[in-house]
């Protein structure tokens, strides 16, 4: 949708989960994982491709791309917990790291490619926010340049439907965007009135599980339980 919440549009429709996603600006290509596969669109959700299927995808979660390097790398669940890497193509590499379980490092959960300064745009089309997606960057640091207040306030309380699965993201004009197990993508402006809210589906398991992602064109990307 555009940052405003009007001309939504539904890109790609699946019958799995949908995590992670990843964004290449520079071929106007679109990656996500929906924990079967790792799946390539347009940025307009045509030409989809199914790169890499749930045989030797294990259980992914979250995605990220290296454009300049022509690789894509993927955190599976699947025990034992693995980073992965293939081509952006779908062809596999071998794995970045595996028995991150045994090793005490837990669950692969999030991931990033390279190396973002803090309080910098990664320059691949984040918006300029405070925090435009899930850990404040592409290297998910969960560090913002703002100093906190001193002495903690609460300014406003917003409710919505369901409980909250997905962290908040910022948007360049204050915009708050956060997602619901109701199956709902909630805009709440600045002083905590809503802006609008966004219904992805109306199945069971349609809950927005995965933090949604705003572009410095003004255009927000969510994903829910059915894809």
């Amino acid at each position: 949708s555009n940052i405003d919440g009007t001309n939504i549009e539904t890109l790609v429709s699946t019958t799995a989960d949908a995590f992670g996603i990843a964004l290449d600006l520079t071929n106007d290509k679109l990656y996500w994982v929906n924990g079967i596969g790792v799946h390539r669109t347009n940025l307009d959700g045509t030409q989809r491709e199914d790169l890499v299927n749930q045989y030797g995808v294990g259980n992914p979660r979250y995605i990220d791309i290296d454009v300049a390097n022509g690789k894509m790398y993927w955190s599976d669940e699947q025990a034992p917990s693995r980073i992965r890497r293939a081509t952006l193509e779908g062809v596999l590499l071998s794995h970045v790291a595996t028995d991150l379980g045994r090793t005490g490092l837990g669950r692969a959960n999030g991931i990033a490619v390279g190396s973002v300064p803090q309080g910098s745009n990664p320059g691949w089309g984040l918006a300029n926010s405070m925090w435009p997606m899930i850990g404040k960057n592409q290297s998910h640091t969960g560090r913002g340049s703002a100093s906190g207040p001193q002495i903690p306030d609460l300014l406003w309380t917003f409710s919505i439907g369901g409980d909250t699965l997905a962290a908040p993201v910022l948007a360049e004009d204050g915009t708050i965007y956060v997602g619901s197990d109701d199956g709902k993508l909630y805009a709440v402006n600045p002083n905590g009135s809503e802006k609008w809210n966004f219904v992805t589906g109306t199945t069971g398991a349609s809950d927005v599980r995965a933090a949604a992602l705003v572009t410095s064109d003004g255009t927000v990307y969510v994903g829910n339980g059915v894809g």
